[in-house]
This record gives C-alpha cells, structure tokens and sequence, in this order.
C-alpha cells in the first residue's frame, strides 16, 4: 500500500496493515462532573467542531476537516506529539449516539480508536474517555509503546480529564 496524496497533502499510508488488534494499547480513563450529561455532552461537542482546547498535552493543530455538526463521517485532522515524536492523524467519527457519545477511527496515520461516552451519575455526568491505538513497528512498537508512551498518554489523558470538569464546573 503507497501513502495516499489527497488535497494536495500526502498521508502516510494507515498502519491497520501494520498493527493486529492485540498489539494495540488501551486506555480508558473516566471522570464525575457536576452537570448535567447534556451540557457536558454540548461542551465537549463544541469543542470537536473547534479547537479541543481543552486537552492539556499531546494533541495539537486540532483541525475540523467538515462542517459542523458532529456526527457520523465527521472528520478531523491533529498531531499527536509525544516523547519530541510529531504524529499526523485524520480521524473520522462513526458510532454517533446524540446525547451518549461517539467513537473515532483513523483514516491515514497511526491506527488510533477513540470512544466519547456520557452517562448520568450521582447528580452529574460520568464521562469516560477510551484511547486504543497501535504503534508500528509489529512486536517492538508494543513493547516500546509500553516502557515510554503509554504512560505519557495516561497522564495527558488524565490532566484533560481534570481540565474538562474544572471548566465545565466553572460555569
């Protein structure tokens, strides 16, 4: 398979080929917030169709490549950057469940999965974040995702999180 050029860009060709679903970390993080699962759900749909300015570390040049709203097909691009490593990814969401959440898949980059879930709990809303992504290449990528990234992503996963509640319940 040869990297694929579209829009006058050319995007490194997907490592679905690449990265078996075993070989792929997983990550999932939750956190309460005090308000209700629609607003949370609005804010956190806001910032999909913007900037995702919310998130502390590791996603930059967040990018909406579609028109609002968020929905199935919606696509974004942005740079996972980690450890000084710059990632390019495309993402497309699928699985849309309006006011429950979503799942995004990558089209060109590294093969990436994420679930946006919202659920209500005690008074508020339980949002949980699931990261599931594969570095190349097969054996060695696993095992080097594990003793230098996942940990990084696990903190950037969980500062966002933070940063999520305490502006949501700055309101």
């Amino acid at each position: 398979m040869q990297n694929r050029v579209e829009e006058g860009r050319t995007w490194p060709r997907p490592v679905d080929t690449l990265v078996t679903e075993a070989e792929m970390a997983d990550i999932e993080r939750w956190i309460e917030i005090s308000a209700p699962p629609e607003e949370v759900f609005r804010f956190v749909v806001s910032q999909w169709e913007a900037s995702l300015d919310f998130w502390e570390e590791g996603i930059e040049a967040w990018t909406p490549l579609t028109s609002s709203p968020l929905g199935p097909g919606f696509q974004v691009e942005y740079v996972a950057r980690t450890l000084g490593i710059d990632l390019r990814v495309r993402m497309e969401v699928r699985d849309f469940d309006p006011g429950r959440g979503w799942s995004a898949y990558s089209l060109a980059g590294p093969r990436v999965r994420g679930d946006w879930r919202f659920e209500p709990a005690s008074g508020g809303t339980r949002f949980t974040y699931r990261l599931r992504y594969g570095m190349p290449p097969p054996i060695l990528g696993p095992v080097l995702d594990r003793a230098f990234l996942e940990k990084r992503w696990i903190k950037a996963i969980e500062a966002s999180l933070a940063n999520l509640r305490t502006r949501l319940e700055a309101r």
